[in-house]
């Protein structure tokens, strides 16, 4: 990894430059990035958005992060790369990284000797956070995509570990805390599911729809990062409680449309649903009835498509089940 430094856009405390990796794959790209330097020694937070670039209230909060936090406040260091999938920031594209088509997000712990995207994955968890008391991965709310808030930690069976990452996960005023199941480390997965692997602190957090800036939305997530630095030490006072409910999810389950079709939705985030309940109907071009979605567990709705075509077998909700 290395940086270069743009001494015109830096100021007392905070650097602010572009940040490269040094990995063929990922050679030819550079990364801005920005990071606060605290008056006195202590805890470094990694805070990344931008993996799905039209995921904007994140992305936003990511960029704003960079301004809000003035250097003689801080104890430690805060990091920051605003973009991740730079690559596709221009271009809009939905999830994927346009270099090799990929989802940066579900490529964790990566690979040094893999594609760009798990390439880039296994430079940001080894050699930009490698050393970090904690990174969170701001997202929420694609093209076609409503969601309630919530935030992802991953159980992985250390008491300790898991206690201190809930702790974390609370700092956000989320409608959801999601607590994944240990199986999720047996494989590829969230940047959270992976450090949880190595010992480390980690949250994913979702929060935004269709793609569009809400100031809301984007108070969300940075108002929860500053309640992680007070809760990790680097900012002084008490993290901020949360109003919301903050409902504890022991386990995520996808929702995939059974065919192509139009879907009408019949239930919205944060809503209580039963197994066998009628999430969405399904219609044909003329708007006939062709079926319908329906829950496959009891549980709350988290999140679900905002468009009305579907294609057979894509995602286009999740249900979350009560710890």
């Amino acid at each position: 990894m290395f940086k270069e430094v743009d001494r015109e856009a830096s100021e007392a405390g905070i650097e602010r430059g572009i940040l490269g990796f040094d990995n063929l794959a990922l050679a030819e790209f550079r990364w801005p990035y920005v990071e606060i330097i605290g008056s006195e020694p202590g805890p470094r937070l990694c805070v990344m958005g931008g993996v799905h670039p039209n995921e904007l209230s994140s992305l936003a909060a990511a960029v704003a992060l960079g301004q809000s936090i003035a250097p003689e406040d801080l104890t430690g260091t805060v990091s920051i790369i605003p973009i991740v999938n730079l690559p596709g920031l221009y271009d809009h594209v939905k999830e994927l990284c346009p270099v090799d088509g990929d989802n940066i997000h579900w490529k964790y712990p990566g690979n040094p000797d893999g594609s760009f995207s798990t390439a880039l994955a296994h430079a940001l968890l080894f050699d930009w956070s490698g050393d970090a008391d904690a990174l969170i991965d701001l997202h929420g709310g694609d093209l076609h995509e409503k969601f309630s808030r919530y935030t992802v930690w991953q159980r992985s069976g250390d008491a300790e570990l898991d206690e201190r990452n809930e702790r974390l996960a609370r700092c956000f005023d989320a409608d959801f805390i999601v607590g994944l199941d240990s199986a999720h480390m047996e494989r590829p997965g969230r940047c959270c599911t992976a450090a949880a692997t190595l010992n480390r602190l980690s949250l994913v957090v979702e929060g935004g729809s269709d793609a569009r800036f809400d100031e809301s939305h984007m108070l969300f997530h940075l108002n929860g990062v500053m309640n992680v630095a007070r809760a990790l030490g680097l900012l002084g006072g008490r993290p901020v409680p949360a109003r919301r409910r903050q409902l504890a999810i022991g386990n995520y389950h996808f929702v995939t449309a059974p065919a192509d079709s139009l879907v009408i939705p019949r239930c919205e985030p944060g809503d209580l649903v039963e197994k066998g309940q009628v999430l969405m109907e399904c219609r044909d071009s003329f708007g006939r009835r062709a079926g319908e979605v329906v829950a496959p567990v009891a549980g709350y709705l988290i999140w679900r498509t905002s468009h009305l075509a579907a294609r057979e077998g894509v995602w286009i909700g999740a249900i979350g089940t009560l710890a």
